[in-house]
């Protein structure tokens, strides 16, 4: 049984939104047990950048991985887990404070702003890094099972 391209493209971008999204989990997960703080992350924290990075991950994945045939697939997957890890919690954060607060669209828009850009600033420095080796092992994973020929995963 062989499966069409389409079919491995989807397969291969919702799983690379899962490891994106568990990647991001776990490193935070991880970051948050450093020294200075003295327990585990909110779990509305957690589960926003776990989405988010997911989400983004996902979406990263279809538009560099495989609609360009640029690089090698390792290459672009390392560069959709840094895009991943970059916009993915600061734009779930964004969005959540966009659409959750209660007041005027400007005031809020102001929020989702500050939000945003204060989250780029907590997790900029441990994100894209993360990504991008989340990203680079699976294409390097992609890139084995397109070489052993259709039908093997």
């Amino acid at each position: 049984m062989t499966e069409t391209r389409g079919s491995s493209a989807l397969r291969w971008t919702l799983l690379a939104g899962l490891a994106f999204s568990l990647s991001a989990a776990g490193a935070l997960l991880a970051v948050s047990a450093a020294p200075p703080r003295s327990g585990p992350p909110d779990a509305e924290v957690l589960r926003i950048v776990s989405l988010g990075a997911g989400g983004a991950g996902a979406l990263c994945w279809l538009a560099i991985v495989e609609r360009s045939r640029r690089w090698r697939p390792s290459r672009r997957a390392a560069l959709a887990g840094a895009l991943a890890g970059f916009l993915g919690p600061a734009g779930a954060t964004a969005l959540a404070a966009l659409f959750g607060e209660v007041g005027p669209p400007a005031e809020r828009a102001g929020v989702a702003l500050f939000v945003g850009l204060t989250t780029v600033g907590a997790v900029g420095w441990w994100a894209p890094p993360v990504g991008a080796a989340t990203g680079y092992l699976l294409g390097r994973r992609r890139d084995s099972s397109d070489d052993a020929g259709p039908g093997v995963a």
